[in-house]
């Protein structure tokens, strides 16, 4: 099981510079860097100068990157605004609104909700908040469970399959980018990315069928030989006007 998380307070300097989608995928990093070390709470609080229209698509990367309910408050004015996203089986809504915390508005749904509060009570809602989910919100809920939509052979993986899943985007809550399941696989090739080398860039073979996987933030030591059970996303690579087909790992069984 994962290790809860409590409240971090980033400050992220020149992200109001940056696109939005470099500028989230910027605090989503900073977060990560600050959520390497295990808290104590179930759920994620994150309080920054961000910008309003990113908070929720950062809050939505946290639970799926920590599979944690999360709330990212962006904390530039004396009205503060936040944006919280959630795990099936919990109301982030219904859990908000059981606070005794004064909320200048309050809406949403069962996976997803947005709020404004005063900046003085920031302090007050973080502790509630926290409280809350140590007591209401049970461990099973957080243990991460591995799940695919179909498996298929890694002949079965083409460039024009991933193009025609390309017609079910945007993708999000409600609407998850598939997963498959491929099993027993030969690794041909294993290298290493990145300055940690956490990650692996893998040519795997099955019945004289080659495809490229990626494996981000992995705790797999290199090289890798073979592999029982993967299960990925297809993705599409554009490198010099040039596409291919990349497979995503989330799950790797060695």
């Amino acid at each position: 099981m994962l290790s809860a998380y409590s409240v971090l307070v980033i400050h992220p300097s020149l992200t109001s510079l940056l696109p939005k989608s470099n500028l989230t995928t910027k605090i989503v990093r900073n977060i990560q860097i600050a959520l390497s070390q295990p808290h104590d709470h179930n759920i994620i609080i994150v309080v920054g100068d961000y910008h309003e229209g990113v908070i929720g698509l950062v809050a939505g990367k946290i639970v799926e990157l920590y599979h944690r309910p999360a709330i990212v408050l962006s904390s530039g004015g004396e009205v503060v605004k936040g944006s919280a996203r959630s795990l099936p089986g919990i109301n982030i809504t219904q859990v908000l609104r059981s606070l005794n915390t004064p909320f200048l508005g309050l809406g949403g749904h069962d996976q997803a909700a947005g709020f404004s509060i005063a900046k003085s009570v920031v302090p007050q809602f973080t502790q509630e908040l926290e409280r809350y989910a140590d007591q209401e919100i049970s461990h099973d809920l957080l243990v991460k469970r591995e799940t695919a939509d179909l498996e298929l052979s890694l002949t079965s993986t083409t460039l024009a399959l991933a193009k025609k899943l390309s017609a079910l985007e945007p993708y999000g809550l409600g609407n998850p980018k598939p997963k498959f399941l491929l099993k027993n696989l030969t690794v041909l090739e294993d290298r290493a990315l990145g300055k940690d080398g956490k990650h692996h860039k893998l040519t795997v073979e099955q019945n004289a069928t080659t495809r490229e996987v990626l494996m981000f933030n992995t705790q797999h030591s290199h090289p890798l030989h073979f592999i029982k059970v993967l299960i990925c996303n297809l993705d599409i690579n554009v490198w010099r006007d040039k596409e291919s087909l990349q497979l995503i790992s989330s799950y790797v069984e060695t």
